[in-house]
């Protein structure tokens, strides 16, 4: 949207832009609040591209536009994508957005895991050593 427009919008109801964005963070902490701090100060810039996303057609219906107008149907594909964006952020098994997780020692939702499997033959193997230690067989 042009500058011109967002600063027309603001100066005849500047309360319905601060209304839309803070809908569209509200939409966004409600997703994510199960799994990342919220609010997050400051706003890494993956939320502030969803906060415009969602913003945006709203804003544009406000503003006016053509009925049918590609550039519209554009915006709500999306926003449709950045709300699909946060459902994903917000799966706690496959999720791959890097946000602050919620009560965690780290400032990051990456996991530090270690090795997820063992190298010995079998899990009996550390057994058959102990026996072979002890009688010598």
């Amino acid at each position: 949207m042009p500058e011109s427009d967002v600063l027309a919008m603001w100066r005849e109801d500047a309360g319905f832009v601060e209304a839309v964005v803070r809908g569209a963070r509200a939409e966004i902490y409600g997703r994510l609040r199960k799994r990342y701090v919220t609010p997050m100060v400051p706003e890494p810039e993956q939320v502030v591209q969803w906060i415009a996303d969602l913003a945006t057609p709203r804003l544009y219906g406000r503003r006016g536009v053509t009925p049918g107008d590609p550039t519209i149907a554009g915006f709500v594909t999306i926003r449709e994508d950045a709300r699909t964006a946060m459902k994903e952020a917000a799966d706690a098994k496959d999720g791959l957005y890097d946000l602050p997780l919620l009560d965690a020692g780290d400032a990051t939702a990456i996991s530090k895991g270690g090795p997820l499997a063992s190298a010995e033959a079998s899990p009996y193997d550390w057994v058959d050593r102990q026996i072979e230690a002890l009688y010598g067989r």
